[in-house]
């Protein structure tokens, strides 16, 4: 009872799904700060107004609102005070909402035909090429197989997949479910197969499933971010002549919903997969009511 109560107090109150959430975000922040050669503890006004301009052309509001509750917590745990309720944060903000609400913040959603265009890589000449080549396949077909999102995919380890006569099972208590099954694809989309392609070329045992891979083809041993995860996914749309700003991560959620219901698969089952809440808006994204269990590739 007094363990319970002295992990609650050390995560702010919070729950501890909630607290590994804003500690993903925060990891996200430092990497950033460090990456902008900035402070992020105290971060300014100024940092944050900078940080928040570059999230605001690839998240949503939930998004940014969590970042900045993650951003406030760490700050009020050794006591400084955030700049996270200025003004000038504030107005950024309520920009993004009215913004999205206006419908001018929508990530085009992936179909099955433009997913075969993006995972149609030329042949590796290099050994870095073909890991980046492996890993990126992966991430695809896994991300879109799952409906994942960033946060989702980059908190996958390698322990958490286990290959089954079907398919395979990821168990993450990340994952909203906490146990993602996916089922096998037809040809160059199955998922199980880049899976298991990407694991065996990288020879990965334990740790992160997706890391990053530098430009001499040295392959880290942290977890890859959801920014890259987004970068990831642009250049490839770039690549293939799409409008990389109409693209982005939640893509792949947006072409599991569209293609779970041209399967006809059930509301109510993409609700529990997905992890999310609000059955009219899961309705109007998938176009249809009705699913059948089997993966949407």
């Amino acid at each position: 009872m007094n363990q319970t109560y002295e992990r609650h107090a050390r995560n702010g109150g919070l729950q501890a799904e909630t607290y590994r959430a804003y500690e993903v975000c925060w990891e996200e922040f430092v990497h950033w700060c460090n990456a902008h050669e900035v402070s992020s503890l105290p971060a300014s006004e100024a940092t944050l107004l900078r940080y928040l301009s570059q999230m605001c052309a690839s998240l949503g509001p939930m998004s940014i609102y969590r970042r900045l509750a993650s951003i406030a917590l760490h700050h009020r745990q050794v006591n400084l005070s955030p700049s996270t309720r200025c003004a000038a944060v504030r107005i950024l903000i309520s920009g993004h909402r009215r913004k999205v609400q206006r419908g001018l913040f929508r990530k085009r959603h992936l179909t099955v035909e433009l997913l075969r265009v993006l995972t149609s890589m030329p042949e590796a000449g290099s050994r870095k090429d073909e890991l980046k080549r492996a890993r990126d396949r992966c991430l695809l077909l896994l991300g879109f197989a799952g409906g994942f999102k960033g946060v989702h995919l980059r908190s996958i380890d390698v322990e958490n997949v286990h290959f089954v006569e079907k398919g395979l099972i990821i168990e993450n208590e990340r994952l909203p479910s906490h146990r993602a099954p996916i089922g096998r694809g037809t040809g160059d989309t199955c998922p199980v197969q880049a899976t298991r392609r990407w694991i065996e070329l990288a020879r990965l045992s334990r740790g992160p499933l997706f890391r990053p891979i530098n430009r001499h083809g040295t392959m880290s041993a942290v977890r890859i971010s959801v920014d890259s995860l987004t970068m990831i996914i642009q250049g490839h749309a770039k690549a293939a002549g799409l409008d990389p700003s109409e693209i982005g991560i939640y893509s792949l959620r947006a072409g599991f919903l569209r293609s779970a219901g041209d399967r006809s698969l059930r509301v109510y089952d993409v609700l529990r997969a997905t992890g999310m809440k609000d059955y009219a808006k899961v309705e109007r994204a998938m176009r249809r009511e009705w699913l059948r269990p089997q993966s949407p590739l």
